[in-house]
């Protein structure tokens, strides 16, 4: 049975305490430090985490919807199967989840501002029509992920692989052919010819 919890601001959310199948709404939690907590199954209903630390909590199948996330430390969290929709991420290091799994997780319509994926796998994530602005992808995996029509907003790509990725239609993206792997990856005509300008080669 699923509950729901609406209309209450920090409300007694426990460290080392499990929820399942709870619907929370127009909640704020800035500034709050949870440890070991377990969600499974619930949702997040325009809810806002500010300045907050995630230390080896772990959401499983749960769903973000409208939500703010910004300049959570997500120390050895883990996200399998979450879905954020409609939502802003800002200032998040997914570097610092738990990485003994492969985590999984899909974004749709959600805008991402100066958040950083160093050395993570994510062949099992999705972005859908999102955009990103300022974010940085460091060694991560991005093997055969769909990327077509992304905005990445000067986002930077730094010795990451990108094979079999599909980037056409994506733009505004940093990305040196020469430190990254992009074997049978998909790019657009002018995506191609942005490839082209670390090289200092000028097209008119």
């Amino acid at each position: 049975q699923v509950k729901r919890l609406f209309g209450r601001q920090n409300m007694n959310i426990r460290s080392e305490a499990e929820y399942r199948g709870i619907v929370f709404s127009d909640e704020i939690w800035d500034g709050r430090l949870l440890q070991r907590t377990v969600f499974e199954a619930c949702v997040f209903e325009r809810c806002q985490f500010e300045a907050g630390q995630w230390k080896l909590c772990r959401f499983e199948q749960c769903r973000f919807q409208d939500c703010r996330l910004l300049n959570v430390k997500l120390s050895s969290a883990r996200f399998h199967e979450v879905e954020f929709h409609r939502c802003k991420l800002a200032g998040l290091n997914f570097g610092h989840l738990d990485r003994t799994l492969l985590f999984a997780m899909r974004l749709t319509g959600c805008k991402l501002l100066a958040c950083a994926f160093p050395r993570t796998d994510l062949r099992q994530c999705r972005l859908e029509d999102c955009e990103l602005d300022d974010c940085l992808f460091e060694e991560a995996d991005l093997r055969g992920l769909d990327l077509s029509g992304t905005a990445f907003g000067g986002s930077r790509f730094h010795r990451c692989n990108l094979e079999e990725v599909n980037m056409i239609g994506a733009r505004d993206f940093m990305l040196d052919p020469r430190e990254n792997k992009l074997r049978g990856a998909h790019f657009s005509v002018d995506g191609a010819l942005a490839l082209l300008g670390c090289f200092g080669i000028i097209l008119e």
